[in-house]
C-alpha cells in the first residue's frame, strides 16, 4: 500500500493532479494481476476453485492463499511461486511516475526522502506499508489509547475494514485527515455481549462507484440498488467482525442494516471517525463500543 500512501502525500504537495493520482494508480493495478488469474493462468486452480475462496473470503477475514492451501487447492510451494509472481509483475507508483514524464528521477528520489521524514514513520512502518501489513498501518496512523480497554478490537475492526474494501472493490483505502463527508450513511448495530455501532458515509458519486465495483452491477446513479449494495458491503463485514468474536467467545447479534441521506446534523456524532481517501473520492468510518 505504498502507492497509495505515497501518491496521497505528492498529491497533498500538489505535485501531482488528483486525475494524474488517478491515472498512475488505475495504471497500476491494470498491471498488477490478481492470485486467482495467476493461479489459473498456471493451471493450479479451476475458475470454480477460484470462486470457491472469493465466496469464504464473505465469510472470513483470510487471505486467499491462506484458504486456497486449507481447501487444498494449493500448496505451500505452489502458493509461494505464485506470490512471487504476482510481486514482479506488480507495476510501482514511482515507475508509473516516471514514465509519464510527472517527475524526474532526481525529483523522485527527493520526494521519497521527503516522504520518509515527514511521514515520521519508523523503518518497521516504512516496511508494513510495502508489504500492505494493514495490521500494522492501522496502528500506525490510528490511536485508539483513549479507549485503552477496547483499542485492540477498534484497529481489528478498521483492518477488517480495510480489506474488505481490497477484496471486495479492488480500492486500497489510505488513512488520512479529512473534513466529514456529507452524502449518504449506511449504518448498522450490533448488540449482544457489548453495544457497536458502525456506520459507513461518502457522497452520491463514491456510493455510486463503490456499489458498482462490489455488486458488479451497471449501477450508473444513486438509487436502492447503490445503497443497498454499499449497506450489504457493511452488512458482510460486520458478520466476519462478529463471527471473530465469537471464536473469542463474545456474542453479537447483527441488527437491520440502514441506509439513509446525511442531512444537517449527522446521526453519528460520538462515535470515532477515521477517514478513508480513495480513488473516486473520501469514505468516513464510525463506530463505537458502548
Amino acid at each position: 500500500m505504498f502507492n497509495q500512501y505515497f501518491g496521497h502525500y505528492l498529491l497533498s504537495k500538489q505535485l501531482l493532479s488528483p486525475a494524474q493520482l488517478y491515472d498512475v494508480l488505475a495504471r497500476e493495478r491494470s498491471i498488477r494481476p490478481k492470485l486467482g488469474v495467476l493461479a489459473i493462468d498456471a493451471g493450479l486452480m479451476t475458475a470454480a476453485m477460484v470462486e470457491d475462496v472469493h465466496l469464504r473470503q464473505r465469510r472470513m477475514d483470510k487471505k486467499f492463499g491462506e484458504i486456497a492451501q486449507e481447501r487444498g487447492y494449493l500448496t505451500a510451494r505452489q502458493l509461494e511461486d505464485l506470490l512471487a509472481a504476482q510481486k514482479f509483475k506488480r507495476l510501482s507508483l514511482s515507475q508509473a511516475i516516471v514514465d509519464n514524464g510527472i517527475l524526474s528521477l532526481a525529483a523522485l528520489e527527493k520526494e521519497l526522502a521527503n516522504y520518509k521524514r515527514d511521514s515520521q514513520l519508523s523503518a518497521a512502518q516504512l516496511d508494513a506499508l510495502h508489504n500492505s501489513d494493514i495490521d500494522v498501518i492501522v496502528r500506525s496512523f490510528l490511536d485508539f489509547s483513549s479507549v485503552s480497554r477496547q483499542a485492540d478490537l477498534l484497529y481489528e475492526y478498521v483492518a477488517l475494514i480495510i480489506r474488505h474494501f481490497i477484496r471486495f472493490c479492488g480500492e486500497e483505502p489510505v488513512i488520512a485527515a479529512g473534513t466529514p463527508t456529507g452524502g449518504w450513511l449506511m449504518s448498522q448495530e450490533m448488540g449482544g455481549a457489548m453495544n457497536f455501532s458502525t456506520g459507513l458515509a461518502m457522497t452520491g458519486p463514491l456510493l455510486v462507484k463503490l456499489a458498482r465495483l462490489y455488486s458488479g452491477d451497471p449501477i450508473d446513479e444513486v438509487n436502492e440498488l447503490a445503497t443497498d449494495s454499499i449497506a450489504e458491503f457493511l452488512n458482510e463485514a460486520n458478520g466476519i467482525f462478529a463471527a471473530n468474536l465469537a471464536d473469542r467467545g463474545i456474542e453479537l447479534d447483527l441488527k437491520p442494516r440502514q441506509s439513509q441521506p446525511i442531512e444537517g446534523v449527522l446521526p453519528l456524532q460520538n462515535h470515532f471517525r477515521v477517514s478513508f481517501h480513495l480513488a473516486g473520492g473520501h469514505a468516513d468510518l464510525y463506530f463505537a463500543i458502548t
